[in-house]
C-alpha cells in the first residue's frame, strides 16, 4: 500500500497531529478530506496525505459553507494536478527543442561542408 494513505482515524489524527475526535469534527464541519471506500457514514475511513496537506493550505472561514469549500478543495486540487502535468510537459519540450536544436547544427555544419568540398572540387577543375 502507498505510504501517502492513511487507514485509520487513528493514523490520520497522528499524522495531523490532532485528537481522533478533532480531526472527525473537522470532516463533519469543515469538509475535512476523508474518503469512506464503502460510502457509508459509519464505514471505515483512508485519508491522503497529500490532500491533507493541501487542506491545511486551504483558507477555513464560517463552518456553514461546507459546498462550496468542497468545490473549493477539489478546484484547488485539480490546479495543482494541472500544474504538475504542464510542468512535465514543459520539460519534455524543452528536451525536444533541444534535441531539434543539435539535429539543426548538425545539419548547417554538415551543409557548409558539402559546399565547401563542392567549391573546392569545381575550382580545382
Amino acid at each position: 500500500m502507498s505510504t501517502d494513505v492513511l487507514n485509520s482515524w487513528k493514523e490520520i489524527a497522528a499524522y495531523t497531529q490532532r485528537g481522533v475526535r478533532t480531526v472527525q469534527r473537522w470532516e463533519k464541519e469543515m469538509d475535512f478530506p476523508i474518503r469512506r471506500p464503502h460510502g457509508k457514514d459509519h464505514s471505515p475511513v483512508i485519508a491522503l496525505k497529500s490532500e491533507i496537506d493541501l487542506w491545511f493550505r486551504m483558507p477555513h472561514g464560517q463552518h456553514n459553507a461546507n459546498s462550496s469549500r468542497r468545490r473549493n478543495f477539489e478546484a484547488h486540487r485539480r490546479l495543482l494536478n494541472n500544474t504538475k502535468l504542464l510542468e512535465t510537459r514543459t520539460a519534455t519540450l524543452m528536451n525536444s527543442r533541444d534535441v531539434l536544436l543539435r539535429e539543426i547544427d548538425r545539419a548547417l555544419k554538415l551543409a557548409a561542408m558539402l559546399r565547401s568540398a563542392r567549391g573546392k572540387t569545381g575550382n580545382g577543375q
